[in-house]
């Protein structure tokens, strides 16, 4: 009867039609349950601090504590202008022939960083004649300076010196780098006299920890190295400076013929070494010729300080607050042992690349 027929054509179907069509069916709701679980992955580490960011440091710190970087032969010197320093010498700030003294007994040494900022004229000096003397030891040694980027846009315009500027290769790797607009530059005739310029400026975490260090920065149209790897670049005798985002994720900055590898933001993820003293020395047993000159020979040398209410205090992945110096010092080692050992200078937990 022709009612019946369909209820009569699907019992005489066959089993193995009725299982395939059951699988078929199966299958594609795995599929969009895959792809609506990849759709909330993607969705949730685009999102700032989101729980995906939150896991990742969180495994990243864990990492840092329970496995800390061992400390090889070091490089790199502090020579540090700590509260001892400040009773001995005199008040902060100091006369910049002062620091052109620390620069001319370090005069043997690979390159010097001078981790503070030198934006405008010495208070403390009659005339020029104190900022001429620090510009004639730039002229002697080759030493980065430090530039300071303001996030707020708020800082007194300065002129833009011939600051190493960091070429783009590859794909586009700059949406995702620090921006900023103003930029505190170093007092010109310093500036022109310098082998190098530096961002000291680190994006803030939100939980205050510093696990990244920032390796380029785009200001304005252009694309500029901060101080650790401008440092790097001296110390290696380097020309240019080029930043790849890779097609499979993360970047990869070229320093001369070296390459150091990044997240996707630029960012390099320093390894702490834990109860490891940091190697410096005392700025006024520099001055008053109490330390050898020969410590720093063919060392990276950072000029810095740690005196209390001077400078940047950060907390590392491992609870342990740090200075400036240091901690920027750390991420100037890491790329030095890249560069000089073949060691990987950091372990990008996302989007980064290994060597």
């Amino acid at each position: 009867m022709p009612p019946e027929t369909p209820t009569l054509v699907r019992m005489l179907s066959p089993p193995s039609t009725r299982v395939q069509a059951l699988r078929q069916g199966a299958t594609r709701a795995r599929v969009v349950a895959v792809l609506l679980g990849l759709t909330i992955l993607l969705v949730a580490d685009a999102t700032p601090n989101g729980p995906l960011a939150n896991l990742r440091n969180w495994v990243f710190d864990a990492y840092e504590r329970n496995w800390p970087a061992s400390r090889p032969a070091d490089q790199t010197l502090v020579i540090d202008i700590d509260g001892e320093s400040i009773r001995h010498i005199g008040q902060w700030p100091w006369p910049r022939d002062q620091l052109a003294r620390l620069v001319d007994i370090a005069t043997t040494a690979r390159v010097v960083g001078i981790d503070l900022l030198v934006t405008e004229p010495d208070r403390l000096s009659g005339g020029d004649r104190e900022t001429d003397a620090l510009a004639a030891s730039l002229h002697r040694v080759p030493v980065v300076l430090a530039a300071a980027a303001d996030p707020a846009g708020t800082a007194s315009p300065h002129a833009m010196p011939a600051a190493t500027p960091v070429v783009e290769a590859g794909y586009e790797a700059r949406a995702e780098l620090p921006h900023y607009q103003s930029v505190s530059w170093p007092q010109a005739a310093l500036a022109d006299a310098a082998a190098g310029i530096g961002l000291v400026t680190v994006p803030a975490e939100p939980d205050g920890i510093m696990r990244r260090m920032p390796t380029v920065a785009s200001v304005g149209s252009l694309l500029i190295p901060s101080f650790a790897v401008e440092v790097v670049r001296v110390a290696n005798r380097a020309d240019s400076i080029s930043l790849r985002a890779e097609p499979t994720g993360g970047c990869t900055l070229e320093i001369g013929d070296e390459t150091i590898p990044s997240d996707t933001a630029g960012g390099v993820w320093p390894r702490y070494a834990v109860g490891a003293a940091i190697p410096s020395v005392p700025a006024d047993r520099v001055l008053t010729g109490d330390i050898d000159r020969t410590v720093f020979r063919d060392r990276v040398v950072l000029i810095g300080t740690s005196a209390p209410g001077l400078g940047d205090a950060f907390e590392t992945p491992l609870r342990h607050p740090q200075r400036g110096s240091p901690s920027r010092r750390s991420w100037s080692r890491a790329c030095w042992r890249a560069i000089c050992c073949g060691v990987p200078a950091s372990h990008p937990p996302r989007n980064g690349c290994s060597r």
